[in-house]
């Protein structure tokens, strides 16, 4: 690299140090230097940045003022943050695994099973249902068979699974809502039997 080319990095590296409002007078400064003869290696080299940072920043500055963003790397750390978390999920022991996801908060936990877990279609038993009669009572039975089947399946998960504390917690507050809706779903069929038997009286 001759000496002009040089110069012109030096005064590139200023700029940047001083930070991204500066950015555009960097890039005609590396600009320069490569009409001085400098490769974008050396650029790089000489800027502590990779050749490919380089070459963007003045892409960047050649775009008109109104036309561009802020910055010429607006999103690039999220995507490098992205890349990074995705590499560390693939590649993690499940010790490594198991450490992050017990040091996440509870909200962060909820996103992560929203996540992994498949959205599944709204089940009719959520809707209260249309029809009267036997077809009513065979629906409610149907509810009622399908949930023991769900439960039963989840017993056989949590016996062949690995359960960290975090886990723990987590069923443990599941299990509460089946026991309140199971409360309810008893008290309810109590007061079934009590207007039964008040019709049968009358």
């Amino acid at each position: 690299m001759n000496l002009l080319a040089h110069a012109h990095l030096t005064k590139a590296r200023d700029y940047i140090g001083r930070g991204e409002r500066y950015y555009e007078r960097a890039a005609k400064s590396i600009r320069a230097a490569r009409e001085a003869g400098a490769s974008w290696r050396e650029c790089g080299v000489a800027l502590g940045r990779s050749d490919s940072w380089c070459k963007q920043l003045v892409t960047w500055a050649e775009i008109p003022a109104n036309e561009r963003s802020n910055s010429p790397y607006s999103g690039y750390a999220a995507k490098v943050n992205l890349r990074k978390t995705k590499q560390r999920l693939r590649e993690g022991s499940p010790e490594e695994l198991a450490a992050i996801i017990s040091s996440l908060p509870e909200d962060a936990l909820d996103r992560l099973a929203d996540a992994l877990m498949p959205k599944q279609p709204r089940r009719q038993r959520h809707k209260r249902p249309v029809w009267k009669g036997p077809r009513r009572r065979l629906h409610l039975f149907q509810v009622v068979h399908d949930v023991v089947f769900d439960l039963a399946f989840a017993r056989k998960e949590i016996a062949e699974m690995t359960i960290t504390d975090v886990d723990q917690a987590t069923l443990r507050n599941l299990f509460a809502q089946i026991e309140d809706e199971l409360a309810q779903a008893r008290a309810a069929l109590g007061q079934e039997k009590r207007t039964a038997a008040l019709r049968a009286v009358r």
